[in-house]
């Protein structure tokens, strides 16, 4: 099992059992596993909205407006936070589906 923590910026993946970890990006706010914990989405400090892969540890970005303050797991979707204070849920692809 692995847990995901964001600290100075740095999103880390740390084993729970070995204790080992590593850095899967930087310039981060927030971060969050998904169920089985094979994607993070993380929230960057520029608000950008980012899905990291844990294994090939490639990413894409999915909202590149930069008024991101939050992004969360919610299932197979992301809801994102705004500075405008807006709470949207986001597809995997980067697809609006729709405010909440």
């Amino acid at each position: 099992m692995n847990i995901v923590k964001v600290e100075n910026g740095n999103v880390w993946v740390c084993n729970v059992q070995s204790g080992s970890g590593w850095i899967i990006a930087n310039n981060a706010v927030s971060a969050d596993f998904n169920s089985n914990q094979t994607l993070i989405v993380v929230t960057t400090k520029n608000g950008n909205v980012e899905i990291y892969d844990v294994q090939s540890r490639g990413n894409r970005t999915i909202a590149s407006n930069g008024n991101a303050t939050n992004a969360r797991w919610a299932g197979d979707d992301i809801v994102i936070t705004t500075t405008e204070g807006t709470t949207g849920l986001w597809g995997q692809q980067g697809n609006y589906k729709r405010t909440l």
